[in-house]
């Protein structure tokens, strides 16, 4: 299996990508249908899927469809990318390459989904708050988490003139503001005072 030769050949050939074979003594590999591929040569069975859609592996380990059927093969298992995105006409993941996996799926930034097996992912609501990417656990900008990365962590406050959770200043830095403040305040006071003053003589 994976393998096939040709009439009156010695040797067997390795079936190209794209295609398969899964029985003995095979005179030639069978293409896969679209949109299934395969991730490499040799293959006994098509294993991916081409661009804009992705390997849903709850698909195959469910298995409800026969691999050895040559038509449907695991057809069932690649699925449009666009059917993940929660708000139609819109990219929320990145299939381009024709390698995407469902758990490995490379998420648009602004986008959050809650696992790696999650079927659908989410737009999100704040600016820069999340990065995306094909971690689920780094999707969040620094200063944010929870779902749709919408909370803001320990140490960081939301920022509504930007839309986003910035960190908290220091106590110190608060205090070196105030003082600021009060001297400039201060210096105020006096240029009034002195201008009452040179006005009243």
């Amino acid at each position: 299996p994976g393998t096939y030769s040709g009439t009156g050949a010695r040797e067997c050939n390795l079936c190209v990508q794209g295609s398969f074979i899964n029985q003995s003594n095979q005179s030639s590999c069978t293409r896969c249908p679209a949109p299934t591929t395969t991730t490499g040569v040799g293959r006994t069975f098509c294993d991916a899927c081409l661009k804009l859609y992705f390997w849903n592996s709850l698909a195959w380990e469910s298995r409800s469809f026969k691999i050895e059927d040559e038509e449907s093969q695991s057809i069932e298992c690649c699925v449009p990318c666009e059917d993940l995105c929660d708000i139609d006409d819109e990219a929320c993941v990145d299939c381009s390459n024709g390698t995407a996996v469902l758990e490995t799926l490379d998420v648009e930034r602004g986008w959050w989904r809650a696992t790696r097996t999650s079927l659908t992912v989410y737009k999100c609501i704040f600016d820069r708050s999340c990065r995306g990417g094909p971690f689920v656990k780094k999707q969040c900008f620094e200063g944010h988490t929870g779902a749709l990365c919408g909370a803001c962590k320990s140490q960081y406050d939301y920022d509504i003139a930007r839309n986003r959770c910035v960190e908290c200043r220091s106590s110190q830095e608060g205090l070196k503001r105030v003082g600021n403040l009060a001297i400039l305040m201060t210096s105020v006071v006096i240029v009034i005072f002195v201008w009452v003053y040179m006005f009243c003589r």
